[in-house]
């Protein structure tokens, strides 16, 4: 009789550890990631070094770097240079280079330090932490119109490289492809959906590039990407940890 109740723990610990190993197998799916991008203390001034960057870490860990460009024109032509990437209380703001009388922002006062399109156009580039990132959406704080252009792609780019690109640049045959489905906004804060459904090492969002009365700051950014096994394998991986626990201690 101990012989039989001695075989059967063995046959039950047997079933728990297969379990465990098609708990190890099953897929894992993807979830949304969200970036805080909003400034509660320590927030930066209207203007700074050009070419300045910035990281934010989701609650899971993912690490997103941003950076700031506007065009070298007044016009929006030209390619792009190094601004200055502003943290607010209401989000990512951009200071472009040079003078009002430019087409610059100045000093960024007077909300000249939001992303806009009065004179050079301002562009906020995100880099995703893969480039298996879907990016979602982007919450806006509004200070006047809130139209905005915005592309994914750019994989295998650097930041650097945004230094030869303009607008103009931001086609298929380069890697990009433009989202323009939610582009439309009033001067209300709104969520900007990007609703290109395609994954990419970066997310380019600039102020209309055809318009100059929007004005604008980036206070969220969600996006597809992270990973967490489904609620399936959690459950086996559970089952499969109790039956080695029981097979440990029938073999003590």
């Amino acid at each position: 009789m101990e012989t039989l109740r001695y075989v059967n723990r063995i046959g039950r610990s047997f079933i728990w550890g297969l379990l465990l190993g098609i708990a190890t197998t099953i897929p894992t799916v993807a979830f949304a990631t969200t970036w805080n991008l909003n400034c509660s203390s320590g927030c930066s001034g209207v203007d700074g070094a050009d070419g300045n960057q910035r990281t934010f870490t989701a609650a899971g860990g993912e690490i997103l770097t941003v950076q700031g460009f506007s065009t070298a024109n007044s016009d929006g032509s030209g390619n792009f240079v190094n601004a200055f990437l502003g943290w607010y209380s209401g989000g990512l703001g951009v200071t472009s280079p040079g003078s009002t009388s430019s087409g610059g922002d100045g000093d960024g006062s007077g909300n000249r330090h939001t992303v806009d399109n009065s004179g050079k156009k301002d562009i906020v580039v995100f880099k995703l932490p893969t480039t298996g990132y879907i990016p979602l959406s982007v919450y806006l704080s509004a200070f006047g119109d809130t139209d905005i252009d915005a592309w994914v792609g750019g994989n295998g780019k650097t930041f650097n490289d945004f230094l030869s690109l303009s607008f103009s640049s931001f086609t298929v045959a380069n890697g990009f492809t433009a989202c323009t489905g939610d582009n439309s906004g009033s001067d209300s804060n709104r969520t900007a959906n990007i609703n290109c459904s395609l994954a990419g090492q970066y997310l380019i969002v600039a102020a209309d590039k055809d318009a100059s009365n929007d004005n604008f700051k980036i206070k969220t950014l969600d996006a597809n990407g992270g990973k967490i096994p489904e609620p399936s394998s959690l459950l086996l991986a559970l089952v499969g940890m109790f039956g080695l626990r029981r097979y440990i201690g029938v073999r003590r």
